[in-house]
């Protein structure tokens, strides 16, 4: 081997012998050479199943990748994505940190179609803490709070033009403890089972004529248990519900005050216990 040349040793295919920087020669195998001849200023590899990478300088390198996106940043390895880079693609672009060539820690990704989002990422996915907003002719919607795989799960804070939620998300559905308001003044806060009203809450609507309330129970979005409905005009049934409707034993109070009790089926009152009716309530000065 003559003593003026660098030696490459590659165990699969054969011997890269380098005649000067900018022109070496790989005798494979078989017998066969291929000489390449690199830019005097930049390091180049060739990867046959992502695509090619050109070095600059040692901490800033550029990988076109097989579908024509770019990545610029570090690398581990030379082939892996590792450190802080920037990948451009046909959707949009992530600037942040990557891992064993996936996006990994803090990061910053935005889309064509309006989407952003800025936060943690493991393993490629939004996992962590952060922030997604999407701004489009209906409007401005946003998630701020926890991730895991791609979906919103702990606490966190969503917002859109029909409203708000604030509370617990267990992948991807509101789930636990939570309160949310509608633009027309509606707003429920109370426990919440796969995306739905379930446990014990308060829903209240907002009327032209005043409010009304409910406080009680609810099973798959459905007034479901025991429950107190408050009417805007001052009427009160306090009592069961099955499926959504007035069921069961209830004490009933009329718009003037006066209060009875009574059993009720499908939403109406079937037999009333106590007539005639108790004395007027007490009202307030």
């Amino acid at each position: 081997m003559p003593s003026n040349q660098d030696i490459l040793l590659d165990e699969n295919v054969g011997y890269a012998l380098a005649g000067a920087p900018d022109s070496q020669t790989k005798i494979l195998a078989d017998g066969a050479n291929v000489t390449d001849v690199m830019p005097s200023d930049q390091d180049f590899f060739l990867d046959e199943n992502i695509g090619y990478a050109l070095a600059g300088a040692p901490d800033s390198q550029t990988k076109i990748l097989a579908d024509g996106a770019t990545y610029t940043g570090q690398f581990k390895n030379v082939l892996l994505e590792e450190g802080h880079g920037v990948l451009e693609t046909s959707k949009g672009s992530y600037e942040g940190q990557f891992q064993n060539g996936s996006k990994h820690g803090e990061g910053h990704e935005t889309w064509k179609n309006g989407q952003e989002y800025r936060g943690q990422y493991e393993k490629g996915l939004f996992s962590g803490s952060g922030s997604i907003t999407r701004v489009s002719s209906t409007g401005t919607r946003s998630y701020k709070g926890e991730f895991l795989n791609n979906q919103k799960h702990g606490s966190g804070k969503w917002e859109s033009p029909e409203g708000s939620y604030e509370g617990q998300w267990h992948l991807g559905s509101q789930h636990g403890a939570g309160h949310q308001r509608w633009t027309g003044g509606r707003e429920y806060q109370g426990q919440y089972c796969d995306g739905l009203f379930d446990g014990v809450g308060t829903m209240t609507w907002v009327l032209a004529t005043g409010k009304e309330v409910y406080e009680g129970q609810y099973h798959k979005n459905l007034k479901h248990g025991r429950g107190k409905f408050t009417f805007a005009d001052g009427r009160i049934y306090d009592g069961d519900w099955r499926e959504g409707k007035r069921s069961g034993r209830v004490e009933f109070v009329n718009a003037e005050g006066l209060r009875k009790t009574a059993i009720w089926n499908d939403d109406k009152p079937e037999i009333w216990l106590d007539e005639p009716a108790l004395p007027r309530l007490r009202t307030s000065d």
